[in-house]
């Protein structure tokens, strides 16, 4: 972790960051700004700020108690462009390794943020009581310090680069092993089951290496049952060893949070370990697998076997709970790594599992899950919580021509643009029953009102998703963001705040922007490359592609290296040519006129449309300063190429 972006939160820097639209987007803050001790005092000591490059990519404001027992943490905000780096886990681990021991940190969570809450317990946070506040409710949250270091030391803590390798092909082996064992199977009679399996396990296979490659997955929503049918049963079943496969499924609603992939790792392994003691006993092998309700929020999965048992010695557990089998193997024979218990314990741990084990009569595994307090996938919860934070973006910073700070209007800009983008993001929840580009265009006709609120609202709750409070939050963010357009620019001039505009489309780092630009009049119109094709844009624009560009640009566009793309449709003629050098300078200078760097980067696409012998040269690149002020004869010299004949009259590339 880069420690050394880490500074001090000063009284300058914060009116830094009170001015930073980037910084004040969010008025969700996470945690929520809320103080139940009035004694509690701004601790500018373990306030904090993380900045690259002189820019301010996040801030952790402190309050600290009379005492300077407990510490609250007041506001822990990161940029656009700096989340997913784990700087909110840096801040957490700084501010931890800084305050007195045996000291509390306390932090208040809306109540409907499940991941925040989640992300939290997992730096040794635990949920306490409750609190109203502006009429919602907020969880508490609280850690000792030590347990926060112990936490984050863990999380921090990266397996050697053999030891995850030796995991992972051990794992594989086991996978490969079950694989070549349906293809033996296969025969007329069970050739579409057996097919499936094979497609299943090739699935989990593919998956488990690039776990291997990303070790980072969340957390999300699993369904034991389906779980054990479809992992657990699959590999028992093309077990080369004849065994009696006992199922019990009783458990209601078995739905945890965990990692998919990991838990069924584990199963696999418990299964594949009960088979080879069974082999090796002279009688019937017999493998029960049940799922149990235990209380109301528990589920209990017991694995057991008949088969050889695990020594009473083997059984005995150290100080941190782990039996002394873990990570070695128990084998007759001598063969195996014990990587298989070790996977199984890295898992689970000591708080979730119980082992039972008599020598010559066999071992039960128990696995304590508790119940998902969600009752949604990770995906839905995400972009409900996300909803709802958006319906509080309503308290709008209010604009006036003559009253408001350029960065008010700025902020504003920012959070209605971060309305749009979840838009995006609902518009792909319908991916696998539409194509999701006519979705959109039906979007961007009621933003440039070719329908009422009702027709739009009505088109919308017929689209098919996996859930239908999509629809609902589709169309009122929808709805909201072309509100918020119209107030804004009834109250502003929007030719002012081109670039914000622009900019603006960055915050959505993980999307490629694409875009279409009219440069005589600066206007444009944009969004992510999934949902459009820049030919989409061009009756908003005039209705004349000649006159307009294509672009696209991915994140932040402060960063020079990073390129912005420019492009025409065709190239028809020697005159035509010197036409679209011309426009691609005149959308140079449309650009940095939206305040970008003059030393960004200007990369050119390839035409659509081969049509002369001549061509723009998609290869060449200069700033957009330069390009900007080079003549007609020098744009000729540096960005102009003799044409592949034989793609002349053909589409080059894709829009």
């Amino acid at each position: 972790m880069q420690t050394d972006a880490i500074q001090p939160l000063t009284p300058e820097i914060e009116e830094r960051i009170r001015i930073n639209p980037l910084l004040n987007i969010d008025t969700f803050i996470i945690p929520s700004p809320y103080i139940s001790d009035s004694s509690a005092q701004k601790d500018t000591e373990h306030s904090y700020i993380w900045t690259e490059e002189g820019e301010i990519l996040g801030y952790l404001l402190t309050y600290v108690s009379a005492d300077g027992t407990e510490f609250l943490i007041y506001k822990l905000v990161t940029s656009p462009y700096g989340r997913g780096r784990g700087i909110g886990t840096a801040f957490i681990e700084h501010l931890a390794a800084r305050i007195p021991e045996k000291a509390h940190i306390y932090l208040y969570v809306w109540e409907k943020q499940y991941d925040t809450v989640e992300f939290f317990c997992n730096k040794g946070f635990v949920p306490g009581d409750s609190i109203v506040y502006r009429n919602m409710v907020y969880h508490r949250l609280n850690a000792l310090r030590e347990a926060v270091l112990a936490k984050v030391g863990r999380d921090n803590l990266i397996a050697p680069a053999a030891d995850e390798i030796g995991r992972t092909r051990h794992d594989a082996r086991k996978t490969l092993s079950s694989l070549t064992a349906m293809v033996n199977a296969l025969a007329p009679e069970n050739a579409g089951r057996i097919i499936e399996d094979i497609n299943r396990e090739t699935t989990t296979l593919m998956n488990m290496l690039n776990m291997y490659r990303d070790s980072t997955a969340m957390a999300h929503e699993v369904n034991l049952q389906d779980l054990v049918l479809e992992r657990l049963v699959s590999y028992v079943e093309a077990s080369r060893e004849h065994v009696e496969l006992v199922i019990n499924l009783s458990a209601t609603n078995p739905m945890v949070l965990g990692h998919w992939l990991n838990i069924g790792r584990a199963l696999v392994n418990l299964a594949s370990n009960a088979i080879d003691a069974m082999s090796e006993c002279d009688r019937p092998g017999r493998l029960s697998i049940s799922l149990r309700n235990e209380g109301e929020r528990n589920v209990t999965l017991h694995i057991a076997d008949n088969g050889t048992g695990i020594p009473a010695e083997l059984l005995e557990r150290d100080e941190e709970g782990k039996p002394a089998f873990i990570g070695r193997s128990t084998k007759a024979d001598g063969k195996g790594e014990g990587f298989g218990t070790a996977q199984v314990w890295s898992t689970f741990g000591p708080e979730m599992l119980d082992i039972h084990s008599v020598l010559g009569e066999g071992t039960e595994w128990i696995i304590h899950f508790e119940r998902s307090a969600i009752g949604l996938t990770k995906r839905f919860s995400s972009l409900q919580r996300r909803f709802h934070e958006l319906e509080v973006l309503q308290e709008e910073i209010e604009v006036s021509s003559s009253e408001s700070e350029r960065t008010e209007v700025i902020t504003a800009i920012w959070r209605v643009r971060k309305k749009e983008i979840f838009i995006f993001e609902l518009l792909e929840q319908f991916s696998r029953h539409h194509n999701i580009r006519d979705l959109y265009r039906v979007v961007l006709s009621y933003f440039h009102g070719g329908m009422d609120d009702d027709e739009f609202a009505s088109r919308v709750s017929e689209w098919k998703g996996e859930h239908q409070a999509h629809n609902k939050w589709l169309s009122t963010t929808a709805r909201r963001v072309l509100r918020r357009y119209e107030n804004l620019a009834s109250r502003v001039d929007m030719n002012d705040y081109r670039g914000a505009l622009f900019k603006s489309y960055g915050q959505s780092v993980d999307k490629v922007i694409i875009f279409t630009l009219n440069p005589a009049t600066r206007l444009f119109l944009a969004t992510d490359r999934k949902l459009a094709e820049h030919l989409d844009f061009v009756p908003y624009l005039g209705g004349d592609k000649t006159k307009v560009l294509r672009g696209e640009f991915v994140g932040d566009v402060n960063i020079d290296n990073n390129p912005i793309y420019l492009g025409v449709w065709s190239v028809d003629s020697e005159e035509d040519l010197k036409v679209k050098l011309n426009l691609l300078r005149e959308g140079a200078r449309a650009i940095l006129k939206f305040g970008i760097h003059p030393s960004k980067r200007l990369a050119l696409y390839q035409s659509t449309f081969v049509r002369y012998q001549r061509d723009i040269d998609s290869d060449a690149s200069c700033t957009f300063s330069e390009f900007a002020a080079l003549s007609l004869e020098e744009l000729e010299q540096r960005f102009v190429r003799e044409a592949e004949d034989e793609m002349q009259g053909f589409l080059a590339a894709l829009d």
